[in-house]
């Protein structure tokens, strides 16, 4: 064999090396990018994390007269300040008061990725608040879909009834104002035009035209009275609950499964893309 076939050989011998080399360099950092990963999602899925279960419910506006429930002006812009007040830092607050809201998720109970820092500022309650009720408006019903997610199968009902007792609360306080001005004003009105009515005559005498004139303004006033209370009464406003919050007996998540392939493939599109760019960057070295 001459000496060009030796080198020719040794040259092939050594690519062939070198091509073995980076194909387990590239195994190995799969197995760090990609494997390593997944198996830590396994294992804290399985082993670690706490277990999520959901409370749902079903609520929504109603007016304070049957026959005027079906001709709300916007049932969806009402379902959308509902989905406002109870999603509100206001309404976290009554519940951490009057609820333990937060305290649930701060409990040592829950494992250390899930749990909420006892040291946690307003901005981050309220951002862990309203991941774990979830309010979706149903726009052709104008409903409110309440999800509450909790730790505990008894915590998530008692916090979800917590929101919707105080909620109704508000809801019934909505334009409370506006209605009780409006009724004081006709009320007003009846006393002025009571107060302007003529002496009592005999059964005989004919009332002058200003005795006739007050007395028609008295029964336009109370006339006008009568229609300010129906229409407070059709304007009242209510929380019509037409699921009663749920009672979980089994874990909804975390869904084990799906979260490990997510973490997987993650992982794996990560690695490619690093992997591409250091190829990259390689070639280009090489010119």
């Amino acid at each position: 064999m001459s000496g060009t076939d030796t080198d020719v050989t040794a040259l092939k011998q050594r690519l062939e090396q070198e091509r073995r080399n980076r194909a387990l360099a590239a195994v190995r950092a799969g197995a760090i990018w990609v494997l390593l990963p997944t198996v830590l999602a396994a294992v804290y899925l399985t082993f670690i994390a706490s277990p999520q279960f959901k409370s749902v419910a079903i609520v929504t506006v109603g007016s304070g007269s049957e026959s005027s429930s079906n001709s709300r002006p916007d049932p969806v812009r009402d379902a959308l300040t509902l989905r406002d007040l109870m999603g509100s830092a206001d309404m976290l607050a009554h519940l951490d008061a009057n609820a333990g809201f937060s305290q649930h998720y701060t409990s040592a109970d829950v494992d250390w990725m899930s749990r909420l820092s006892a040291s946690a500022g307003s901005e981050t309650r309220l951002a862990s608040y309203q991941k774990n009720v979830e309010l979706y408006v149903d726009e052709r019903s104008g409903n409110v879909h309440i999800t509450v997610i909790a730790f505990d199968p008894d915590a998530a009902p008692r916090l979800a009834n917590a929101l919707i007792d105080r909620t109704r609360e508000l809801v019934a306080g909505l334009d409370n104002d506006r209605r009780s001005q409006a009724l004081d004003a006709a009320a007003a009105e009846v006393d002025r035009a009571r107060t302007a009515l003529p002496a009592p005559v005999a059964s005989d005498s004919v009332p002058d035209f200003e005795g006739r004139v007050a007395e028609e303004s008295y029964r336009l006033a109370v006339r006008a009275l009568a229609d300010a209370r129906r229409q407070d009464l059709a304007q009242q406003r209510r929380l019509d609950v037409l699921a009663a919050p749920s009672a979980p007996d089994q874990p909804a998540g975390p869904l084990k499964l799906r979260a490990v392939f997510t973490t997987g493939a993650l992982a794996l599109f990560l690695y490619l893309i690093v992997s591409l760019l250091l190829a990259s960057v390689r070639d280009h070295a090489r010119m």
